[in-house]
């Protein structure tokens, strides 16, 4: 992901008729990924860990997300009168 990025998280349960339903979505560094209704937005740079979980904690997923600088619009561009960014 890059700064600023949102991804959609979508959760499916299986099976449909599973006890406990109950899932909690947390980050390890919300400094780097922040989670809102089940949408990540990237909003520093580095890594961080996303967890999901029932209730009970027997049901654990894990998926790791690596956020760097955007690489569009960093390279300056020479005019007439010098550089613009």
């Amino acid at each position: 992901m890059t700064v600023g990025e949102e991804k959609d998280l979508c959760v499916k349960l299986t099976p449909m008729n599973a006890y406990d339903k109950n899932l909690t979505i947390s980050s390890s560094n919300y400094m780097v990924v922040n989670i809102q209704n089940e949408i990540l937005t990237a909003v520093g740079l580095g890594e961080a860990d996303i967890y999901i979980e029932n209730s009970t904690k027997r049901l654990k997923r894990r998926i790791h997300i690596s956020v760097v600088k955007n690489s569009r619009n960093t390279r300056k561009k020479r005019g007439l009168f010098g550089l613009f960014r």
